[in-house]
């Protein structure tokens, strides 16, 4: 059975930063826009509106647990975001300042996979980490204990965790804490401001597949104080790329689906082309 198992080897939760049923590590210095990145991301999964970098989708249930804002800030973000009572957001479960056990223990995960099942979430988000734990979070054994029991128990489920974090003093090493912060997650982005946007730089993996870089315009207008997040191009696409983007579009196939069913998409109408031109 195990071999013979159809397997997706590129499989979203929310495209491009979350694999589906993976855990992933976010960090930011402080006031670079992560929270408002993120809350972007799993809002326009939840209403099933166009993401980051892909089309709308089908909507996905998110439960996303903030130990930061208050209601009045997440009103804000969100009305900055061009979100309000007009758009169904029933399917993004916020939790304000969760009165959880710490995730770091087994009272704490237990509560968590009863949110879960609650909620019919595929997506987890932990906003910040280290408010969501009792031990040190400099602590490593505070991470192994939180993978130990949040994050093993919602991995079996198949159920995606995003892990927002803060920046350490040297934002080349790495989160705030110890080294085990890299070493329970499957994917870690790394998020910068840079001018006029915000580069999000993969630092550690071990899902191949997920993209080096994703780099977002930010703009804030000054009288509506709608956000605007949008993809920049990138430089540097093998050769062929626009062109099979274009082809891809007229099929209308996603931005969001696996290499392999682009591929077989492309086959199929006699426009095969190089996998490295398709993942571009």
């Amino acid at each position: 059975d195990f071999w013979s198992a159809e397997r997706e080897p590129e499989q979203w939760a929310i495209y491009p930063l979350i694999p589906k049923g993976r855990g992933v590590s976010l960090y930011a210095p402080a006031k670079a826009g992560k929270s408002t990145v993120v809350l972007a991301a799993v809002a326009a999964a939840a209403s099933g509106k166009p993401g980051l970098m892909g089309p709308a989708g089908p909507p996905t249930d998110v439960l996303y647990l903030d130990y930061e804002m208050t209601g009045d800030d997440l009103y804000e973000r969100l009305e900055g975001l061009g979100y309000s009572a007009d758009v169904d957001l029933t399917r993004l479960h916020y939790a304000l300042i969760p009165s959880l056990p710490p995730l770091d223990t087994q009272a704490g995960a237990a509560a968590v996979v009863k949110a879960v099942a609650a909620t019919g979430a595929t997506v987890v988000v932990v906003d910040t980490y280290g408010r969501a734990v009792e031990g040190d979070e400099n602590e490593n054994d505070t991470t192994r204990e939180f993978y130990r029991h949040t994050g093993t128990a919602l991995k079996a489920m198949g159920v995606a965790v995003l892990r927002c974090d803060h920046a350490g003093k040297d934002i080349d090493k790495g989160a705030r804490g110890g080294s085990a912060k890299n070493d329970d997650v499957d994917v870690v982005w790394r998020l910068l401001r840079t001018e006029g946007g915000v580069k999000l730089s993969r630092t550690h993996s071990r899902v191949p597949w997920v993209p080096e870089t994703v780099e977002l315009a930010y703009s804030e207008d000054d009288e509506t104080g709608l956000v605007r997040l949008s993809p920049l191009n990138r430089k540097g696409y093998a050769a062929g790329t626009k062109e099979t983007a274009e082809v891809l579009e007229r099929l209308e196939v996603p931005v969001g689906v696996s290499t392999r069913r682009a591929q077989k998409a492309l086959i199929e109408v006699g426009e095969g082309r190089r996998r490295q031109v398709v993942v571009d």
